[in-house]
C-alpha cells in the first residue's frame, strides 16, 4: 500500500497580474542556453522559482507554466537543460538528450548550477528564497540539483521521475518536497514511489505525496495525448488539484521561510 500524505491546500494570498517576459543566457562548456524568465509585470517577485521542464525542452508549455508563475506572484525561469532553447517533439530524441544528462549527473548539475545563476544575476532577483518545480524529466532533474545540497527551499514535482543514481540520496536536501503522482502512471510506478519514501525518510527530509486517482503520466500537459505514447494522458481533474497543492504549499512555504528571517 502506497502511504499518501495529507496534502494542507492553503489560500496564495496574491493578486493575478500579467507576466514580463525576456530570453535569459548561460554558458555551460561553451555550450549557449537560453532560458525563459517570467516576472510579474508589478511589485517585487515573492520567490524565485526554477521550472524545469518535461523531457521536450523548453517548449511553449514549459514557458505557460512560468508565466503562471509569475502571474501569482513569483519569478520563474523555465531552465534549458538541452542547449541553444532546443526542443523536440520526437519521443526517441527526447529520450536520447533526456538520458544523456541522466547519465552525466555532473553536467546536469552544473547546467541546473548555471541557469541559478543566471537567474539570480538578473536584477532585484537575487535576495529571495529559491524554490524549483519539475514535470517528467523535469521532476528528476528538479529532485536531482536539490540531492547535491542546492539552496532550494522548495520542490514541487509533476509526474517527476523519482529515482536517482546519487549515492548520498536525500541527505544533501535542504527543503521541503511535494510530489504530485499519477496513481496510473505506468512510467514512475509504485514501487518507485516507496523507494523514493524510503530515500526520504531514512535522510528525515520533510516531504508529502499527493497521490491522485486516475492520473497517467504528463497529467498537467494539454497536448499529452497527442504524443500516441501509452500510459500518456492529460487529465484536468489532476491537473487543477496538483496545481492547487502547489499553490497551497508555495503559500505555506514562503510564508514559513519571511517568519524564520
Amino acid at each position: 500500500m502506497l502511504k499518501t500524505i495529507a496534502v494542507v491546500i492553503l489560500a496564495l494570498a496574491t493578486v493575478a497580474v500579467a507576466a514580463q517576459t525576456k530570453t535569459v543566457e548561460y554558458t555551460v562548456e561553451g555550450q549557449k542556453y537560453k532560458a525563459h524568465l517570467a516576472t510579474p509585470d508589478k511589485g517585487e517577485p515573492i520567490a524565485d522559482i526554477l521550472v524545469f521542464p518535461e523531457w521536450w525542452g523548453v517548449t511553449d508549455y514549459a514557458k505557460h507554466r512560468a508565466n503562471m508563475l509569475a502571474d501569482l506572484g513569483y519569478a520563474a525561469l523555465a531552465v534549458d537543460l538541452y542547449g541553444d532553447g532546443q526542443t523536440t517533439g520526437d519521443p526517441q530524441d527526447a529520450a536520447k538528450l533526456s538520458s544523456a544528462l541522466k547519465n552525466d549527473p555532473k553536467k546536469l548539475h552544473a547546467i541546473s548550477q548555471a541557469a541559478l545563476d543566471a537567474f539570480q544575476a538578473q536584477d532585484n532577483l537575487n535576495d529571495r528564497p529559491v524554490a524549483a518545480t519539475g514535470y517528467c524529466f523535469g521532476g528528476f532533474a528538479a529532485l536531482e540539483f536539490a540531492r547535491t545540497g542546492a539552496p532550494l527551499a522548495g520542490v514541487v514535482t509533476f509526474h517527476g521521475d523519482l529515482g536517482t543514481k546519487n549515492s548520498d540520496g536525500g541527505k544533501n536536501v535542504k527543503g521541503k518536497l511535494l510530489i504530485c503522482h499519477g496513481a496510473d502512471d505506468p512510467m514512475v510506478t509504485g514501487n518507485d514511489v516507496m523507494m523514493f519514501q524510503k530515500e526520504m525518510d531514512d535522510a528525515h527530509i520533510t516531504y508529502a505525496i499527493l497521490i491522485l486517482s486516475g492520473a497517467q503520466h504528463s497529467f498537467t500537459n494539454p497536448k499529452a495525448d497527442q504524443y500516441g505514447l501509452k500510459g500518456v494522458a492529460y487529465n484536468k481533474a489532476a491537473d487543477d488539484a496538483s496545481w492547487t497543492a502547489m499553490k497551497g504549499f508555495f503559500g505555506d512555504l514562503f510564508q514559513t521561510v519571511k517568519q524564520n528571517q
